[in-house]
């Protein structure tokens, strides 16, 4: 479940990972979460970028205190929903069970 800013409750799929990003000759590992409304892929995800000990989030253009990614691609989201959330993610399963079972 995730709060929402005006206090609404959501279910949401998270996925999370590393970006790797190139910074003045650094490449910096920049964690992000993508969260997947039921809607998805309806709606757009909400993509956030995570601070971490090392690492705090920088203010920017497409990237706020909270580190929440907007603007460009994912404010201008238009997708026809090709397939329903739960119908993925069942997809997913079925995918990663066929695979393991050679």
């Amino acid at each position: 479940m995730v709060a929402h800013d005006d206090g609404r409750l959501e279910l949401l799929l998270s996925l999370s990972g590393v970006l790797p990003v190139p910074v003045r000759g650094t490449v910096y590992n920049c964690p992000l979460a993508f969260w997947l409304p039921l809607e998805f892929p309806s709606s757009a995800p909400i993509v956030l970028v995570l601070p971490t000990a090392t690492l705090k989030v920088r203010v920017g253009p497409n990237v706020d205190s909270a580190g929440r990614v907007t603007g460009g691609y994912i404010d201008g989201w238009q997708r026809k929903a090709e397939v329903s959330h739960p119908e993925w993610v069942a997809t997913l399963g079925r995918t990663s069970v066929a695979r393991g079972a050679g």
